[in-house]
Formats: structure tokens, sequence, C-alpha cells
């Protein structure tokens, strides 16, 4: 989680933003002196039978009002933030955000990337449970893959 935490932060100081962790609450913050602070980053993990499933909600460019909608995060008078409202006119594109906080998972989990198309990433992992959702209507999104690994009794868990 904290990893997680730390690859956003470093994303958001690579565009010109404070990103900060806040005691008892995941996800990244941006400190707004006295008044606080907003949540620009969420993060989910689940762990299930082996089984560890991730996700990173990083505003970017997005509509906040549906945030006023419902209490996000379960926290009580939470104000949303993107890196849009942080930086007006100087905001990066989502396509530049997506390169460096890639860069910043890869380098803060010591990762190797390949990249592969999802439907050959179906066919050659037969032992996992591959759920293919289907690109956005204007093609530019990539493919998001869902996968399950299936751990057998033999296998022991990872710490």
């Amino acid at each position: 989680m904290r990893t997680l935490e730390q690859s956003i932060i470093d994303t958001l100081v690579e565009v010109g933003i404070d990103g900060a962790r806040r005691d008892g609450y995941p996800g990244v913050w941006v400190p707004k002196g006295s008044k606080g602070t907003e949540k620009i980053a969420s993060i989910g993990v689940r762990v299930t039978k082996w089984v560890s499933f991730h996700g990173i909600a990083l505003n970017v460019d997005c509509d906040l009002a549906p945030f006023g909608w419902f209490t996000p995060c379960g926290i009580p008078d939470v104000t949303m933030t993107s890196i849009a409202k942080e930086l007006g006119a100087n905001a990066p594109t989502m396509e530049a955000v997506r390169e460096l906080l890639v860069a910043n998972l890869v380098r803060n989990f010591d990762l190797e990337v390949q990249d592969i198309e999802a439907r050959e990433l179906a066919a050659i992992a037969g032992e996992f449970d591959v759920e293919l959702l289907a690109p956005s209507a204007a093609g530019t999104r990539p493919l998001p893959v869902h996968i399950e690994h299936r751990a057998t009794r033999s296998e022991e868990p990872v710490a």
C-alpha cells in the first residue's frame, strides 16, 4: 500500500504538486495549509485466497462535482481535487501522467514491464482466469485486463 502511495506522490512531484500521506487514511492528499488537505488519489487493495487485487484512482482531469453527491472513501467532509484543478492550464495530459506513474511504479516495485495485447495475454495465461474489458468507443485507452491466479493448495502464500 505504501509503495503504491509513494509512486503516486513521486508522480505528483514530477508534475509540480506536493502530495502527502495522511495518518489513518489511505491514498494521497494535497496539503492546503490551514485548510487541511484535499484528496487527489484513492487506493484499493484486496487480498483473497492468496490473490491480491490493486487499484489506483489518480484524479487527473475529471469532473469533481459527483464527489459532492456521496462521501468519498467514507471520510466525512473530505474534499477531492485533481491535477487539473491544482495546476490549471499547466496541467499535463492524461497520457503524460500515465507514463510518469507507470515509470514510478516500475522503479518503486522494481518491475520489468512488457507491452502485450490483452488477447495475447489471455492466450498464454492458461493458469489464470482473465476477464477482458472492451476498449473505449474512441479506442484510445489501453484495454484493461483483470488477471486472477488461482493458487493450488501446494503453493505457499507469498508474504
